[in-house]
């Protein structure tokens, strides 16, 4: 990888997904996980779909709402 190739949206939300899990990890709780998790499925998402960044921010809330709302219900 060429260091001076841009971080792909599918790129950045990874990144966010990696540094939501590792804060869970020192932070007290377990509300990060599920927006980390959420921040994963938009990576995922995006290696499939090329969204506009309006679009890619109201499936993130959409998927955090939901994770963190499963998440509830599991713990």
């Amino acid at each position: 990888m060429d260091a001076l190739t841009p971080i792909t949206p599918a790129g950045w939300w990874g990144l966010a997904a990696v540094v939501l899990l590792g804060l869970e990890l020192f932070m007290p709780g377990v509300f990060l996980i599920w927006v980390g998790i959420a921040a994963g499925v938009m990576a995922i998402l995006l290696l499939a779909v090329d969204l506009a960044l309006a679009w890619q921010l109201v499936l993130f809330a959409a998927f955090a709402v939901a994770s963190v709302l499963l998440g509830l219900r599991v713990t």
